[in-house]
């Protein structure tokens, strides 16, 4: 692990020294919209090198270093959370069952998703040879590298490369998107394939209105991603982009022949047909509890009360707000611009240079007003609204600039840069400072404050490095505020999402992993192992542990609250959660902590216990 770690500081040095190159020849590698002079697209060393144009390059290079950011750190933390644990048990039992329809978890759960994520993963971890937490993360990384290339194709095509860049850092630089992009759940993988279908519905769209050739390639393409983006979180895949494209035709207002729309309508029913096939193959197996499962409790009973219906993350109306706001962080903080610039615009946006932010506009609505109704509310549910989000804010701050509070604006975004550069210097200061301190004895039995204080205690040499790396950061960027002018106006704003990229990345790579090295189920299942191997009986209380299972490679019996060890097994051993401890040391007074794991750091309710009940 050791050397995983220090190989980890070489590339984020690596990386750092890349985007500073980058950003010293900003102005010869991005044609503006601002400069008079044309781009000398003929004299490019990368055209003449790759035979690719600017564009492209700039397209690859993006495609290749958010693959880099996204990957590299995902073998660095093991299977903590209850959600990575589930999906890594539903891609072994797939495998395990010979089932690729309609696996059921542990044998015999009905899963609550259709198995697109599953499916992906599983092809990663056969094709790298073995399933780990790095193979299982991996497909929600690729859908985010590629995810954001689309995005960058969509607002170069339409404002600019300048602008397409922008979009493409605001929205890898947003704190939900490197979260998801990094874990093992559908997430990412539903926005990828929400986001690739209203593209390529845009674009269909467009060229039937334009009364140009619409593409049969493209829509056998969409009609693939949407049969995708259902068989990946449901019907949502399906209908969401279906109305975001509905309200923008007509928002248009304008005709379209009888032949282009059929061509169009062709893709929902590629995508309908696909998708029921796998629907109609999985209710065969199943039956009544599958269409219970993924029919009425994932859809309908999210929105609509039932009685006796459990629905998760449920929350009221004021959180779709909030949630909206988390998902976009840190670049909410330049939402009022955005409303600001939407509010100017409104009368222009049906006109042919605007269709992209309608859409966009359009794609934020449509899952604000679906989030709103729901009754369960989560910052994962606006995922795909990320993107959009990142493009009006990228058009917002060229409007802005080129208006004549340009020279308010960059000093804004320098000051916002610096800001944000020393609030994140502060909070490793603390940590460089309280990893020195002892841990005071009145910490022990307040978890809250000793989960806190045991994410700040790290070496002392990784917050030294990251602080290191961001003062060098900051230099820069004070060095270079001199340099910024009109012919480079978006400069500050790519330096602002360099900074978050690199210090996240820090924290990814050299934080995170300690503190993990604390709370690794991986290392807790030896000790699980060694217990079976002794020839006792596992038990589990009260619920599945989803991360250790995975680990142990299957799921322990599950002994229900309240029930009593069987008197027959005198060799019992049972797990129990750290909420449950006092609970079950009261029910059953001798027994023995054998092993222990908080299993996710600083988490009182995933703490773990494995107990040996005496006199059995």
């Amino acid at each position: 692990m050791e050397t995983v770690h220090y190989s980890c500081i070489v590339i984020t040095l690596l990386i750092y020294c890349f985007f500073t190159l980058v950003s010293s020849t900003y102005g010869k590698l991005l044609p503006t919209e601002m400069t008079t002079a044309k781009p000398k697209t003929k004299n490019s060393k990368l055209r003449r090198l790759y035979g690719l144009s600017n564009r492209q390059a700039q397209g690859l290079c993006l495609l290749l270093i958010a693959l880099a950011f996204y990957s590299i750190p995902l073998e660095l933390r093991p299977i903590t959370t209850r959600g990575e644990g589930r999906e890594g048990l539903m891609v072994r039992d797939m495998l395990t069952q010979s089932n690729f329809v309609l696996p059921l978890r542990l044998g015999n759960v009905v899963p609550s998703k259709p198995p697109m994520f599953h499916w992906l993963a599983l092809i990663t971890s056969q094709s790298l040879g073995r399933m780990t937490p790095g193979t299982l993360r991996l497909p929600s990384a690729i859908c985010a590298s590629l995810t954001l290339l689309f995005l960058y194709c969509f607002s170069s095509n339409s404002r600019g490369s300048a602008v397409g860049l922008a979009s493409a850092l605001v929205a890898a630089s947003s704190l939900e998107w490197m979260r998801d992009a990094s874990r093992a759940r559908v997430d990412m993988c539903f926005s990828f394939f929400i986001v690739s279908s209203i593209l390529l519905f845009f674009s269909l769209t467009n060229s039937a209105l334009d009364r140009r050739k619409v593409s049969s390639v493209k829509t056998v393409l969409l009609g693939l991603s949407l049969a995708a983006g259902v068989l990946a979180k449901g019907p949502a895949g399906l209908l969401v982009p279906c109305i975001v494209v509905t309200f923008y035709f007509l928002l248009i207002r304008k005709e379209m022949s009888a032949k282009h729309a059929a061509k169009i309508l062709l893709a929902p029913a590629i995508g309908l047909i696909i998708s029921a096939i796998w629907y109609w193959l999985a209710f065969q197996q199943s039956r009544g509890l599958f269409f219970e499962t993924q029919i009425l409790r994932e859809n309908f009973g999210r929105i609509f009360s039932s009685t006796g219906a459990v629905v998760g993350h449920e929350k009221g109306h004021f959180f779709a707000l909030l949630d909206f706001l988390r998902a976009t962080a840190p670049w909410s903080l330049f939402a009022p611009l955005v409303i600001v610039w939407v509010k100017r615009e409104l009368p222009k946006l049906r006109d042919k240079t605007h269709r992209a932010e309608l859409l966009s506009l359009l794609v934020i609505a449509t899952f604000a007003t679906l989030v709103l109704i729901s009754r369960s509310k989560r910052p994962e549910y606006f995922l795909p609204c990320v993107p959009f989000f990142a493009h009006l804010l990228a058009v917002s701050c060229k409007q802005f600039i080129l208006s004549a509070n340009m020279r308010v604006f960059l000093r804004i975004m320098r000051s916002l840069t610096l800001l944000l550069g020393a609030v994140v210097g502060l909070l490793c200061a603390s940590v460089l400072i309280i990893s020195y301190l002892p841990r005071p004895d009145a910490l022990v039995r307040q978890s809250t404050l000793a989960g806190l204080y045991d994410k700040l205690s790290l070496d002392v040499s990784l917050p030294l490095l990251l602080l290191s790396m961001l003062i060098l950061t900051l230099i820069y960027l004070c060095k270079t505020h001199r340099a910024l002018s009109i012919k480079d106006p978006f400069a500050t704003l790519h330096y602002l999402a360099y900074s978050i990229l690199i210090v996240s990345f820090g924290v990814s790579t050299l934080i995170l992993p300690r503190l993990y090295l604390k709370s690794d189920p991986e290392g807790f299942s030896v000790q699980v192992r060694q217990e079976l191997s002794s020839g006792r009986v596992l038990w589990q209380y009260d619920r599945i542990f989803y991360p250790l299972s995975f680990y142990l490679g299957h799921a322990p019996d599950i002994l229900p609250r309240g029930a009593e060890l069987p008197s027959a097994l005198e060799r019992t051993s049972l797990l129990v959660r750290n909420d449950q401890l006092e609970e079950v040391r009261h029910r059953f007074p001798l027994s023995t902590i054998i092993a222990s794991s908080r299993i996710s750091s600083g988490s009182r309710k995933h703490g773990m216990h494995l107990l040996r009940p005496l006199g059995r």
